[in-house]
């Protein structure tokens, strides 16, 4: 079997990002290298003025602008399911 594919990675630590954080969620194809950015919105110039990363969070203001400026950025959108207030 090929090694997986390895991707530098920035997203923000959340309930809802921990189990692919902590390596409990994984893929043997797939390889994410988290790189650590506080606050995470540092990490969003340098993803779209200079590819420094190969997956991060945006912000969609800052991926709606790196779009507009002809920026090779590729939306992946993902939401998480919220339970309503009581």
């Amino acid at each position: 079997m090929a090694d997986p594919v390895r991707l530098k990675t920035v997203l923000g630590t959340y309930p809802h990002t921990a189990a692919l954080k902590s390596g409990a969620l994984c893929s043997d194809e797939v390889a994410l290298d988290f790189v650590e950015v506080e606050p995470v919105h540092k990490a969003f110039a340098p993803m779209v003025r200079r590819a420094e990363y190969d997956l991060s969070e945006l912000a969609i203001a800052t991926a709606l602008q790196a779009k507009a400026y002809g920026r090779p950025v590729v939306l992946l959108p993902a939401v998480r399911a919220c339970s309503a207030a009581a």
